[in-house]
């Protein structure tokens, strides 16, 4: 039986769409996968933002002392993440919500993020004022 060129194109693409489709939702990373990243991240943000505002008093001494506090701490942010972010698995990719503060004195940390393909893209985070 011969098909119809039209025939074998909706077949070769209704193949990809669903290859394509199968690919994104085995690498919808997790939620574990998320935390790790997340926690990465923060690190990353408190070392940048936090502790390069140091006072420079001591030499490098208390930026040099915040930043190791800083890393030695990334395996207490996992679980705060965890806690304060809401995935919405639409599964090819999922959405990750964060948002934390420490207490009323500081400013809400959010962040939202897409993960596809086992990577995460972050594309909102900062710090909020609380009202």
């Amino acid at each position: 039986m011969k098909r119809q060129p039209w025939q074998s194109s909706t077949l070769i693409g209704s193949l990809a769409v669903l290859g394509v489709g199968l690919i994104l939702a085995f690498t919808n990373p997790h939620r574990h996968a998320y935390q790790n990243y997340a926690a990465q991240q923060a690190s990353v943000y408190l070392q940048k933002q936090g502790c390069t505002k140091v006072p420079n008093v001591f030499g490098n001494f208390l930026q040099q002392q915040c930043n190791l506090f800083v890393k030695q701490s990334q395996p207490y942010l996992k679980p705060m993440v965890n806690l304060s972010t809401r995935r919405h698995n639409y599964f090819l990719f999922s959405i990750y919500e964060t948002q934390f503060s420490i207490n009323n004195s500081f400013p809400d940390y959010s962040a939202k993020t897409v993960g596809l393909l086992n990577l995460f893209w972050t594309y909102e985070s900062g710090l909020k004022l609380s009202e």
